[in-house]
């Protein structure tokens, strides 16, 4: 059984792969939760961003660390996971460092 850091890896992979399960279902184009964003996105990204975000939130609520705003998640978490070929893993791995503040929150 994994403790620690390495349970909440695996935890935050899991979350983001059941999200990623309904995809196909989430095509439409929605308001972005992305403040800077005044475009429209696709469905399955606007769900999956939320559900790694208030994954991280409820993890650093039980390790009594502030939470942190979208704007923070987008910019410290999802942005250095974009281009990477294991996109999955890597966001795991940053929402796993963010969720425990390995990666500084203001």
């Amino acid at each position: 059984m994994l403790h620690g850091f390495a349970q909440t890896i695996q935890e935050m992979h899991s979350k983001l792969v059941a999200a990623q399960q309904s995809r196909d279902q989430r095509t439409e184009f929605v308001s972005s939760n992305d403040s800077s964003n005044r475009h429209p996105e696709l469905g399955w990204v606007v769900f999956e961003r939320q559900s790694m975000f208030d994954a991280v939130n409820a993890k650093r609520h039980v390790h009594k660390l502030p939470l942190i705003n979208m704007e923070l998640f987008i910019r410290k978490v999802e942005q250095l996971a974009l281009g990477h070929c294991d996109y999955t893993q890597k966001i795991a791995l940053y929402c796993a460092e963010m969720a425990h503040g390995r990666i500084p929150a203001p």
